[in-house]
């Protein structure tokens, strides 16, 4: 593979910085990544920057909902360095995850645990938005959670537990709408983990410009289905490894089998 679309930084939710992504890369010898962090650009244009012989395409993992409320995310690419829309749209987003951030430690401190907003913020990156995974660091350090996602995540921030509050995220639609405004690709984000490859045709008609065909969490057979509706519907292929650091279990930058296609070559004028 020459190149991983798919890459979170400290920017978001990931422990490793710019300069530690794209060292990887360059010892992985890609020819191309894109930073696509949560609701954030700032991250991918400073890796644009910092880049030397080594194309960065500016990117986004923005975090939308489907017509049932569930999960959806849709990658933006090669778009405006200014993203007017984008940020916009993902703005309210942030503040949101914000404030529920900061909820979700008064709520534990109200449970009897111990944990200070302070101590959280010393796990953040650039980006100065906490995410689930700083909160998390912060107890397992302490002994309280074994582990990001285990038995003490889904029963705390999961399944009606103490710090489970909903997010009002933007439609597929809005999503999509708003990447195209700043003249960028709208691409689903690992369709198989997010159980929505059959949501493929009706996005299409929407305006969607591709697929995540490559990503560590598919199998073999989805990647053939993927690769199957975009070949079907004309939608362009995308390959990410999703890695996140030590905050995810992804495989390592660069390491997905399926190449995809150049995004180079793709952007929409």
């Amino acid at each position: 593979m020459s190149w991983d679309y798919h890459i979170h930084s400290d920017y978001s939710d990931s422990d490793q910085t710019l300069e530690q992504i794209l060292n990887q890369a360059r010892q992985r010898k890609l020819e191309a990544i894109a930073i696509t962090d949560h609701d954030c650009i700032d991250g991918a244009l400073q890796a644009a920057k910092l880049s030397q012989n080594l194309e960065v395409v500016l990117g986004i993992e923005i975090s939308a909902q489907g017509e049932q409320g569930q999960s959806i995310h849709i990658l933006g690419y090669d778009f405006d360095p200014e993203a007017v829309h984008l940020r916009k749209l993902c703005q309210k987003t942030l503040i949101q995850q914000q404030e529920r951030s900061l909820w979700q430690i008064d709520q534990l401190q109200r449970a009897g645990y111990s944990i200070t907003v302070n101590e959280v913020n010393k796990r953040l990156g650039h980006g100065g938005w906490i995410y689930k995974q700083h909160i998390m660091d912060v107890l397992i350090e302490k002994g309280i959670a074994e582990s990001l996602s285990g038995d003490f995540y889904r029963k705390t921030f999961k399944n009606g537990g103490i710090c489970e509050r909903a997010i009002v995220f933007p439609s597929v639609l809005e999503a999509i709408k708003a990447i195209h405004a700043d003249h960028g690709l709208a691409v689903l984000a690992h369709p198989g983990l997010s159980n929505c490859i059959e949501q493929i045709w009706k996005w299409k008609d929407l305006g969607l410009d591709g697929v995540e065909t490559g990503h560590s969490s598919h199998s073999f057979s989805q990647m053939m289905r993927l690769h199957e509706i975009a070949m079907a519907l004309g939608l362009i292929e995308t390959a990410g490894s999703d890695n996140h650091g030590r905050y995810g279990k992804e495989p390592p930058i660069g390491s997905v089998s399926w190449r995809g296609e150049r995004l180079c070559r793709q952007k929409k004028n």
